[in-house]
């Protein structure tokens, strides 16, 4: 998993560096002094200038000095948390073939988040944006994997951004990457036997979790669930998980409730090949 590290010195070769800009920000050598060179500072003016590059969101400028890659990334106007984390997304793949990058957190024109807020949003991007489901891939050569390790985060004042509410947010990119490791797994991989299994282990977040089989089914009447069950050589399950909520808070915590169906051939099959390969989504489905 990539690894996001904020205000720490790279002792490490950095194949990469970037900086990003609002729209319509001037590029200002003197703003980073402390994270490019004369030389690059001039490599990325010149790039920026014969690109006609602004800033608009999705817009990039990639360039080379004699020390590694520079890329001057677009922010938009005024760029918002969820503009931050479209760019880290789309950040992180373009990075894929390298293994090392830092990314230059200075002030955005026209945004009102801090430095850390900034770096958390991208970094929070990046992490949604690296995940590769591919374990099924037997003739995918090696080249084509990503080999990005680390992402840096820096800013010219020291300790400007810290880890505070990104530890936050790197759990729920977690629980994100867990939701879409089930949701890609093929449905005689991911049987109802085996998709209990699996969530038993969410137990140490404090979640009570409770498994019936086809004997405790029965006893409480899911008749229509043991009825369908029987087209399939494979048992049925019911996984019950409950949460009590963070005692510790006094807000209402809120959360989403949900199923998730291994498969569902939907009684009537009127679905193509194509489409019937897609019925395992149905594990995605909330209520």
């Amino acid at each position: 998993m990539l690894e996001i590290i904020f205000n720490r010195k790279c002792t490490e070769k950095c194949d990469v560096k970037v900086i990003g800009l609002a729209e319509k920000q001037s590029f200002c050598d003197s703003a980073f002094v402390k994270f490019l060179d004369k030389e690059e500072c001039r490599i990325l003016h010149q790039a920026i200038k014969a690109e006609n590059f602004t800033g608009k969101s999705g817009t990039w400028v990639d360039s080379y000095s004699a020390k590694g890659r520079l890329i001057a990334v677009g922010l938009g106007c005024r760029p918002q948390k969820l503009d931050l984390r479209k760019t880290g997304g789309r950040l992180v793949r373009r990075l894929s073939k390298n293994r090392v990058a830092k990314f230059w957190v200075g002030d955005v024109k026209g945004c009102r988040l801090s430095q850390e807020e900034i770096a958390h949003n991208v970094a929070f991007g990046m992490l949604l944006g690296s995940y590769r489901f591919d374990k099924y891939f037997t003739r995918k050569p090696a080249e084509d994997y990503p080999v990005l390790e680390k992402v840096y985060f820096d800013s010219a004042e020291k300790d400007k951004i810290s880890l505070g509410d990104f530890v936050d947010m790197a759990s729920l990119a977690n629980a994100v990457r867990y939701a879409r490791d089930l949701v890609n797994e093929p449905a005689n991989f991911l049987t109802p036997e085996a998709f209990a299994s699996d969530v038993e282990r969410l137990r140490y977040l404090k979640l009570d979790v409770e498994i019936l089989d086809e004997r405790e089914l029965r006893k409480q009447d899911f008749n229509m669930l043991l009825e369908v069950a029987k087209g399939s050589e494979a048992r049925p399950r019911v996984g019950v998980m409950i949460w009590h909520g963070d005692k510790r808070r006094k807000e209402m915590d809120a959360v989403l409730v949900g199923k998730g169906v291994t498969y569902d051939a939907g009684g009537i099959n009127l679905k193509d090949r194509k489409n019937l390969r897609l019925f395992r989504l149905l594990r995605t489905s909330f209520r």
